[in-house]
C-alpha cells in the first residue's frame, strides 16, 4: 500500500509539471508544491514608517541564482518601488532599487552590490527615492497607489513598475471566477465546518523575469467565516483565524520552492484587511515562476498582475 501511494505522488507530480511546461497560466488541475526555505538565507529589508516593507532575497539555488524583491504593504497608496519607478522613468534593477529606498549610509549587502560598480557622473545619491516619493505631488500619489480598487490597482501600468503586464485579473473572488478550485478535500475534516474554502494558481513557464502584483481582502463574517476548529486540549474544540495565503514559488529540479527565506512560506491576509504584494525576479536561466492562493472562501477579493 504505502508502494502504491508513492506511485500515485510520483505520477501526480509528473502530470503538474508537464502542464507548467506548456505554458498554461491557469490552471483547473491539482497542484503539488514541496515547499521548502531556499539554499540562501541572505535578505535584506526596508521599512518605512507607514509599515510598508521592501525585502530583498538571494536566491542561489544551483543553476538559478537572482534578487527576488517584494515589497508588502498595508494600505493602498504606499507602494514605494512603483513611486521610484514613476520618479525614475525607467525600469530600475533590483540593486538600483536598493540604492534608491535604503536610507544614506546603509552598508549595501554584498549581493546588491553592482550599484556601487556604475561609473557614472550622473549616479543619484543612496536614498534620493525616499525624499522624492515624499515629495510626490496628490496626483502622483494616486498613480503610485496599490489597492483592490481597478482604477488604483492598474495605476502603476503607464511608466511604473510593472510596465505592460500579460496577465491581469480584476475583482475576482472564488465565487465569480472559476478557476479558483474547492480545495477541501486537502484541508482535513473541520477544515471546510464553516463553508468551502479554495485554492489557485497562476503559472508562467520557462521565463528568465517576473513581475507582478497580488492585492487581496480577506472578507470574514458570519457569512464568509473564516474561524477554523481545532483541538486544543482534547477533547474540548477551540477555533482560530486562517485566512487566505499568498504564495511566490519557483521550479528547481522539480520541486516548488518558495521565494520566501522563512517558516511559514506563504503571506496569510489578516481579517477584514487588504494586503498588497509587488515583486520582481531576474536570473540566467529559464523556469517555471507561479502565484498561487490557499484558504480563500468564496467573498474574499483577489487581483492579479503578472509580466514577464
Amino acid at each position: 500500500m504505502k508502494n502504491l501511494k508513492i506511485n500515485v505522488l510520483v505520477f501526480a507530480m509528473m502530470l503538474c509539471l508537464m502542464s507548467c511546461e506548456k505554458g498554461d497560466v491557469e490552471s483547473l488541475e491539482p497542484t503539488i508544491s514541496t515547499e521548502t526555505t531556499n539554499l540562501s538565507n541572505d535578505v535584506e529589508k526596508i521599512t518605512f514608517d507607514n509599515g510598508t516593507q521592501v525585502s530583498f532575497y538571494k536566491i542561489d539555488d544551483g543553476e538559478l541564482k537572482g534578487v527576488f524583491l517584494l515589497e508588502e504593504a498595508d494600505c493602498g497608496d504606499c507602494s514605494a518601488v512603483n513611486a521610484a519607478s514613476i520618479l525614475a522613468k525607467k525600469e530600475l534593477t533590483e540593486q538600483e532599487m536598493f540604492w534608491a529606498l535604503s536610507k544614506p549610509g546603509t552598508v549595501v549587502p554584498d549581493f546588491l552590490k553592482a550599484i556601487n560598480s556604475e561609473k557614472s557622473a550622473n549616479i543619484k545619491p543612496q536614498g534620493w527615492g525616499r525624499d522624492a516619493i515624499n515629495k510626490l505631488s496628490p496626483m502622483e500619489q494616486r498613480g503610485a497607489t496599490i489597492a483592490c480598487n481597478n482604477n488604483s490597482f492598474t495605476s502603476s501600468i503607464a511608466y511604473g513598475f510593472i510596465g505592460n503586464p500579460e496577465f491581469i485579473r480584476l475583482d475576482k473572488t472564488p465565487n465569480n471566477y472559476g478557476p479558483f478550485v474547492n480545495d477541501c478535500a486537502n484541508l482535513g475534516p473541520v477544515g471546510c465546518d464553516n463553508g468551502q474554502k479554495y485554492r489557485y494558481t497562476a503559472t508562467f513557464a520557462g521565463i528568465k523575469k517576473w513581475k507582478g502584483k497580488i492585492c487581496s481582502r480577506a472578507v470574514q463574517n458570519s457569512s464568509n467565516n473564516h474561524m477554523t476548529k481545532y483541538y486544543c486540549d482534547q477533547p474540548v474544540l477551540c477555533t482560530t483565524y486562517v485566512g487566505p495565503e499568498l504564495y511566490f514559488e519557483y521550479l528547481s529540479n522539480g520541486v516548488w520552492r518558495s521565494m520566501k527565506q522563512n517558516f511559514p512560506p506563504g503571506f496569510e491576509v489578516p481579517a477584514n484587511k487588504v494586503k498588497s504584494y509587488t515583486y520582481s525576479w531576474g536570473t540566467n536561466s529559464n523556469t517555471s515562476f507561479r502565484l498561487r492562493v490557499r484558504n480563500a472562501m468564496g467573498k474574499d477579493q483577489f487581483d492579479f498582475m503578472m509580466d514577464k
